[in-house]
């Protein structure tokens, strides 16, 4: 999730795609982070589960920056992103 930040950022100004490429680039990283998080959620594990189910919920803001993979117009604010970063990091730590 922190390199879809870091690309959002490269690739959105003032809530417009200036290069979308690094804007679809975001967007896939972070599609992958949540698909990865559903499969997980299903885990047997108990715990990993409850882990994946919080990251999902982390995730949840993150969709609001991105309309539509090929939009003109995305979200403005890419802490958005970098404070799910954080929390993913912390619960897939905290999982370990």
């Amino acid at each position: 999730v922190q390199t879809a930040a870091q690309d959002f950022e490269a690739g959105v100004d003032a809530g417009k795609v200036s290069a979308p490429q690094e804007y679809h680039d975001a967007w896939g990283f972070a599609k992958v982070v949540q698909l990865r998080a559903a499969e997980l959620a299903a885990s047997p594990d108990t715990e990993l589960a409850e882990s994946a189910k919080d990251i999902l919920t982390r995730l949840e803001p993150v969709w609001a920056m991105f309309p539509a993979l090929n939009a003109k117009e995305a979200g403005a604010d890419p802490s958005i992103l970098y404070s799910s970063a954080g929390w993913v990091e912390i619960i897939a730590l905290k999982a370990k």
